[in-house]
């Protein structure tokens, strides 16, 4: 069975690419069987896999470019047909018929977000569109000195809303890594552990 999560907010700059090539590469490294679709018309993921493929650095997950509904569709079907453990999708920002159909499409989706009252403000019109989608929100690039990630926490999960055990820090690396095949910091391999747990 292909199990299907996407990383999903409304707006951008909220680190879903980065997420999503990193814990890719951590479920890859664990064993899993793993594909990513860059569903965003940008397509940073796919030109983040084939900067490194260029440089002799290649990823060791397939990223495919869907910048469509179809495409998504066309795609999430190969996965399956391919026997693909877990499909990440990286979705684009204010996209509707792409991010409806990944909606449809996922087993999980995953809103990323930073931990200001601005930013969790933001996170309300995402869980909106989840309504009917198991979901979490992973607090993203915090810096470590910030005490806002257990307020954010609080502030969400007295609402209802599930929130990953998982905060990840902002790194200097991470943000240097793209178009590489960076080494995994450990707490990517901490969220694709709640991931993987949170599918099966």
């Amino acid at each position: 069975m292909t199990d299907v999560v996407g990383f999903i907010h409304s707006k951008g700059g909220v680190g879903k690419s980065t997420l999503t090539v990193f814990v890719a590469l951590a479920l890859r490294n664990s064993g899993v069987i793993v594909r990513v679709l860059d569903a965003d018309p940008q397509a940073s993921t796919h030109r983040w896999a084939e900067t490194a493929a260029k440089d002799g650095d290649r990823l060791p997950v397939d990223v495919i470019p869907t910048p469509s509904p179809q495409a998504v569709r066309d795609a999430v079907s190969a996965a399956r047909a391919d026997e693909i453990e877990i499909v990440l999708i990286d979705t684009p920002p204010g996209t509707p018929a792409v991010l409806d159909e990944v909606v449809k499409l996922v087993n999980l989706a995953l809103i990323p977000t930073a931990a200001s009252p601005m930013d969790i403000d933001r996170v309300w019109p995402t869980l909106d569109l989840l309504a009917d989608v198991p979901t979490a929100v992973v607090l993203n690039a915090l810096d470590a000195r910030e005490t806002a990630a257990s307020i954010a926490k609080n502030t969400l999960e007295d609402v209802g809303v599930s929130v990953a055990d998982t905060t990840v820090p902002m790194r200097a690396s991470v943000r240097r890594a793209f178009g590489t095949n960076p080494p995994v910091p450990a707490v990517y391999r901490e969220l694709a552990s709640e991931i993987k747990e949170a599918v099966s």
